[in-house]
């Protein structure tokens, strides 16, 4: 922990996607890069199988989580984080229910 950019003053989030959306969600977190770019240390892509935990995010499902390690800019990240839930809620909707 006492290393860039695991210092312990970091923000972290993470997103966990339907791994069938895997790309998509990627894509949407790329077209916010401009806005996300300033405030972020370093970003993580895990794959993660289904398992049978019932409170878990992965249960009976396989996903995909983004993990973002960001500036202790608590300001800034607060107004990124619905930007990136609205992004990804839009595509999982989207793939879900095509029109």
């Amino acid at each position: 922990m006492g290393f860039t950019p695991s210092s312990g003053k970091e923000l972290q989030s993470e997103f966990f996607v339907p791994r069938e959306h895997s790309y998509a969600a990627i894509k949407a977190v790329e077209q916010l890069h401009e806005k996300i770019s300033p405030h972020l240390l370093i970003t993580e892509v895990r794959c993660i199988e289904a398992d049978q935990l019932p409170m878990s995010p992965c249960y009976h499902q396989p996903s995909t989580t983004i993990h973002f390690t960001w500036k202790p800019e608590w300001a800034a990240v607060r107004q990124l984080l619905p930007l990136m839930q609205t992004a990804l809620t839009a595509v999982t909707a989207e793939l879900q229910n095509p029109s």
